[in-house]
């Protein structure tokens, strides 16, 4: 059972590291949720929180996914090799649910989840809601599960029309995702946040600077005082039957290469069934890179000379300062400096080796919802709010990136191979005082030693021992890019398209397609980089 304590401390599970802050008690004045990054957060990461679930109160660890609508949680049922069989945290036992007659048979571009919808209460930060509707998972293909501490499932934040249990049971009453719970009407024995907005904040991996957060009605405190009443808003692109995704129009790529700033000519939208006269951008928490069309990459690698390698996967020298800006929304646009750190990865089983791996990457095939996805690598840079305080859902940013302070941590870290906030090498920052800010964190956001990296590493590098083409592969296995409850929606859109424009609804149509790994087929992608896609 949890373990409540005084409001001086606020509440937390007793079995987890996720406690809720102290102003936080789930009321009108909304909650602010600590939120865990788990696994290495460079190849494979997951920003959750807790649930509770059930008359037992069972306790799960959540990913929080921005790119889909719907909860699913792995079944004491689930058998499925590898992602049940090797994973030994908690498992949802529904035989206290109700059971509906729908079943949840969703195919992502790799990867696969499968399960009956049931109605059970569900807890979030205080927040119950009696007669949710869920997946309980007994068949997950291609979900790491025990990465770093362990997640049971997901928690979707996407928009209510993109909800394949709610298309399952015809109903958006029955099948209402958890966010419209969040923000429906009160009742006697509920009281939702007076805001109508979640937001999120994600940490950077060894980066003392930003703590993750996740926000149901109210603002976390921002780091670098920064005020939420400098926010900026751009509503989102609309679509029929109603909004699907958190996405915005990319109106300019700015990079600026010694002091000399250049924008890439954008052209207009080649995602299935929006007509735009730019690129649509989709935030999704759910990934780690940013995946966008082979057009758009080649002309971003292209400002540096580089082009794609073998696979079609687009390297970097490690050294190389990437100063990138994007500027998002209608009018005149957010800009958005990205940390030249968000840019590029080191390689794990080429340790010292000078290459990394570009966290831009390409897909030859159209990607149903936009142009690129701006995953977690993205998202690190910005408060992001999703807010439901208009007619139309808006997406709202604050850009924390400050340029020059990033291009300083960038040298410290590529290029005096030291940490963020101390200027001492890993050696000499392990000999510090424990009071001492640490410069790195373990999944669990206490320090981590020296010894302690490089056993992260050595893990880190085994997971990846099949070949980096198995990592960019990964990145689009996680993706949350649904084919089966898009084709519902689209075959009510397919004649009804309208011109892309900063007012009035917009018209979205999918594509179901088949997903290949940087132009490769899936199969033979993994095949040539010794792994089994299965």
């Amino acid at each position: 059972m949890p373990k409540v304590l005084s409001s001086q401390h606020g509440h937390y599970f007793r079995s987890s590291p996720y406690y809720v802050q102290p102003r936080s008690s789930a009321s009108a004045e909304g909650v602010v949720v600590d939120m865990n990054m788990l696994g290495d957060g460079l190849y494979h990461c997951v920003y959750a929180v807790p649930i509770r679930v059930g008359p037992g109160n069972q306790e799960f660890v959540m990913q929080v996914d921005t790119g889909s609508s719907d909860i699913w949680i792995a079944s004491t049922n689930c058998r499925s090799r590898p992602s049940c069989e090797s994973f030994n945290g908690p498992k949802y036992d529904s035989t206290t649910a109700r059971f509906t007659n729908a079943t949840f048979d969703v195919s992502y571009h790799r990867g696969r989840v499968k399960g009956s919808v049931v109605i059970d209460s569900v807890e979030l930060a205080g927040y119950s809601f009696e007669a949710q509707a869920l997946v309980s998972a007994t068949d997950i293909e291609n979900e790491v599960l025990d990465t770093g501490s362990g997640f049971s499932g997901l928690i979707g934040l996407a928009l209510q029309s993109n909800s394949v249990i709610a298309q399952q049971l015809r109903s958006n009453v029955e099948g209402a995702t958890l966010t419209s719970h969040l923000f429906g009407p009160a009742t006697s024995n509920f009281t939702p946040p007076a805001r109508r907005f979640i937001s999120l904040m994600l940490e950077r991996p060894y980066h003392p600077a930003v703590a993750s957060k996740l926000g149901l009605g109210a603002h976390p405190n921002l780091p670098y005082s920064l005020d939420p009443a400098t926010l900026l808003y751009s509503d989102i692109i609309m679509s029929n039957p109603g909004p699907l995704f958190w996405r915005i129009p990319l109106t300019r790529i700015t990079i600026d290469i010694g002091g000399n700033e250049s924008s890439l000519t954008l052209k207009e939208t080649s995602a299935q069934g929006i007509t735009s006269i730019w690129p649509v951008a989709v935030f999704d928490s759910g990934g780690t890179d940013m995946i966008t069309t082979r057009q758009i990459a080649n002309a971003f690698y292209g400002a540096w000379g580089i082009g794609p390698g073998q696979y079609g996967v687009y390297y970097v020298p490690c050294d190389l300062t990437m100063n990138v800006t994007l500027t998002l929304g209608s009018g005149d646009g957010i800009n958005v400096p990205i940390h030249p750190l968000d840019l590029s990865n080191p390689i794990p089983t080429e340790p010292g080796s000078g290459t990394c791996v570009g966290s831009i990457q390409a897909t030859d095939n159209v990607i149903p919802q936009g142009d690129i996805i701006l995953g977690a690598s993205f998202l690190r840079n910005i408060y992001t709010v999703l807010s439901y305080e208009s007619n139309t859902p808006r997406l709202g940013i604050i850009p924390f990136t400050n340029p020059e302070v990033a291009r300083n941590e960038f040298e410290t870290v590529r290029i005096k191979h030291s940490h963020i906030g101390t200027g001492l090498s890993p050696s000499q920052s392990s000999n510090q005082d424990q009071n001492t800010q640490a410069p790195a964190t373990s999944p669990k956001g206490g320090p981590l030693s020296s010894t302690g990296l490089k056993v992260l590493l050595g893990i880190i590098g085994a997971l990846a021992v099949i070949g980096v083409g198995l990592w960019i592969g990964l990145y689009l296995l996680r993706k949350r890019w649904k084919t089966e409850g898009w084709d519902k929606a689209a075959a009510k859109e397919e004649n009804n398209l309208e011109m892309f424009s900063d007012h009035g609804p917009k018209k979205d149509k999918t594509l179901k397609s088949q997903l290949e790994v940087h132009g490769v087929a899936p199969e033979e992608a993994f095949s040539a980089f010794g792994g089994n896609s299965h």
